[in-house]
């Protein structure tokens, strides 16, 4: 779905150029995977080098953020207190806390593999 997606990004910007600002997919929220992740990021950048009024995209996050960092960043949008015991909050800690393209402790995902050939094929 993900180049269809900027297609119509591209149509809504009409002649502007497109920057796309933290481009990620997490690994472990509810309805994803590593593998997800992977495929998402095969996919992606090929699909922004194909459509040249996307000047820029940065990808979000090489790892995953520690325990710490996270519980920061879910208290940061609100999720902490009795609030960050519900569902919603632990679904969204979830996403939020795996857009890394490699684990907390460094070592790589699958994504990983898939984002270094991607780049090695860009022109």
């Amino acid at each position: 779905e993900t180049p269809a997606q900027l297609d119509i990004m591209i149509e809504t910007a009409g002649t502007k150029r497109i920057a796309l600002q933290e481009v990620g997919y997490p690994s472990s929220a509810k309805g994803s995977s590593e593998e997800q992740q992977a495929k998402f990021f095969k996919v992606i950048i090929p699909a922004i080098q194909e459509r040249p009024q996307i000047k820029f995209a940065s990808i979000f996050a090489l790892h995953d953020m520690d325990r710490k960092t996270c519980d920061n960043m879910a208290s940061y949008y609100g999720f902490s207190g009795l609030f960050g015991l519900t569902q919603q909050a632990k679904d969204f800690e979830g996403f939020l806390c795996s857009l890394g393209l490699r684990h907390a402790d460094g070592s790589p995902k699958p994504a990983w593999d898939n984002v270094i050939h991607a780049f090695a094929q860009l022109k």
